[in-house]
């Protein structure tokens, strides 16, 4: 996945906490620099903007899963509260051993949050505009908007 840069105003956040936190004496340096490294992954990858994946591998459930016979997972933003399963979706990606599926449309101006596709590295990836700088986000660039909703297939995922 890229890196995103950050902003400036971010940028004086963390240089303000590595102030602060440097003069603490109760945790070590150790401490200290996962802590900062903490923050900057948060401001550079907001939760719910790209972390689902590392997040359910991390936490030992895509293998919890798949030891229980599963093969896929369907993931939904949280404020979709319509989201279902739609079952022909999820019968043509196993009919067609598709290991993703992410439901998109075309993006409007009115769109200014959300993830897009992109070819990185050879592969097609969902890239959260969070994951982007202001200045390089432009509709020309993004033309489909990711909705919220995502099939994959376990194995992929490992």
């Amino acid at each position: 996945m890229a890196t995103a840069t950050l902003s400036a105003a971010d940028n004086e956040k963390i240089s303000k906490l590595q102030s602060s936190v440097s003069g603490l004496n109760q945790i070590s340096e150790n401490e200290k620099a996962g802590f900062l490294n903490l923050v900057t992954r948060y401001l550079r990858y907001p939760p719910g903007h790209g972390d689902v994946f590392p997040s359910l591998m991390n936490s030992g459930k895509l293998e919890a899963l798949l030891s229980q016979g599963k093969e896929y997972v369907f993931v939904a933003n949280s404020d979709n509260l319509g989201a279902v399963v739609d079952l022909k979706i999820l019968n043509h990606l196993i009919n067609n051993k598709n290991e993703y599926c992410m439901e998109v449309t075309p993006k409007t101006l009115a769109d200014v949050k959300g993830g897009t596709l992109i070819s990185y590295e050879g592969k097609v990836q969902l890239l959260e505009i969070a994951q982007v700088p202001d200045e390089h986000v432009s509709l020309a660039l993004f033309l489909l908007f990711n909705v919220g909703y995502l099939f994959e297939a376990i194995t992929f995922l490992l």
